[in-house]
């Protein structure tokens, strides 16, 4: 059921009123100073059974309706423009700019053809220790585990008891929104120790040959990311480990920030200056964190949260993105990007 923002975004819509702002910015009859950041995990039509079908953010024919509505009414932007303005020159009008998280292949082999056929921008951020061990994102394990295990139930004793009913598809969901908040949220967690007990609990092997072979099937390599630098795509970071930063102490936030920043520089030859931080969660009032993100070399964070005004954008640490997924309709992105209020 839509809410009631994408129920009054629909009818924004519908009136016209998303494409009359829109067109009134193009043509610089309307005022704007908002730096649009999207954000994007994966672009297909399904991923493999068993596996977060919620990182699946939109079809490459929804993909590209998006880039060329952007096309049409911004001037899209990566993390060198912004090199350009903080060193005082000017952003072009109604600037935007195009994300990917994460690092799964699809950015090479379906999104990277599709931009460059459009003559696109777009930033890759890249969370490199699973490119580098050749290992499968935590929370798409913890999808796997429950998706695909034959009990009806699954019990847990780290780091604290659950027990979580397996009855049917809801439950499985249920089960796996539980967990992905308590790693989200949970400081400490041997993330290592907790996935194999939730394999064994769920009665399925981890073997780490065939998490390999799903690794290859699933991210980029590092061959293939130095093929989105080649293609003049901006790559920045991700973290190492995409642990969420505030689960972290400082001190390890800062390693795993400056390893990732060191793997990608050795890797692709250039400096990295931009951090995504890892499910998007901002920096806030995290004065030891923030100093952390600082002395690991980044001069830029991007969050996920409500966008502001350019006027207002005085933390570079804290830049916001809008996310998008298989849920905003084209009339729901037409109108959140004339009216970024609308947004969730």
């Amino acid at each position: 059921m839509a809410s009631k923002r994408q129920q009054l975004a629909t009818l924004v819509d519908r009136l016209g009123l998303a494409r009359a702002v829109l067109s009134a910015r193009a043509r610089a009859l309307l005022p704007w100073e908002w730096l649009t950041v999207l954000t994007y995990h994966r672009i297909g039509d399904q991923v493999a059974p068993g596996f977060d079908p919620e990182v699946l953010d939109a079809s490459p024919a929804t993909f590209e309706r998006h880039v060329r509505l952007l096309q049409r009414y911004f001037n899209l932007v990566d993390t060198r423009d912004l090199d350009a303005w903080r060193a005082g020159g000017k952003l072009p009008p109604n600037p935007a700019m195009i994300t990917f998280d994460d690092g799964y292949r699809d950015n090479h082999d379906v999104v990277m053809p599709l931009l460059q056929r459009l003559g696109a921008k777009a930033v890759f951020f890249v969370a490199t220790s699973y490119i580098n061990d050749r290992r499968v994102f935590w929370w798409e394990l913890v999808n796997h585990a429950f998706m695909t295990s034959s009990r009806d139930k699954v019990s847990l004793s780290y780091p604290h008891a659950l027990d979580l009913p397996l009855g049917g598809h809801d439950a499985r969901r249920a089960a796996i929104k539980t967990v992905l908040k308590l790693l989200k949220r949970e400081e400490g967690v041997d993330l290592d120790r907790f996935l194999g007990e939730l394999y064994a609990a769920a009665g399925l092997p981890f073997d780490r040959a065939r998490e390999r072979e799903l690794a290859d099937r699933m991210l980029m390599t590092w061959d293939q990311i130095r093929g989105l630098r080649d293609g003049g795509f901006d790559v920045q970071s991700h973290s190492y480990s995409h642990r969420v930063l505030h689960t972290l102490s400082p001190e390890e936030a800062k390693k795993d920030l400056l390893r990732a920043r060191q793997d990608l520089e050795g890797a692709l030859d250039k400096p990295i200056t931009a951090l995504a931080y890892p499910t998007g969660r901002p920096l806030g009032n995290a004065p030891a964190l923030r100093q952390a993100v600082i002395d690991a070399g980044y001069r830029y964070g991007f969050t996920v949260d409500r966008l502001v005004t350019l006027e207002r954008l005085n933390d570079w640490l804290d830049i916001p993105r809008m996310m998008i997924d298989q849920a905003v309709t084209d009339s729901f992105y037409r109108s959140t990007l004339a009216l970024p209020q609308l947004a969730y």
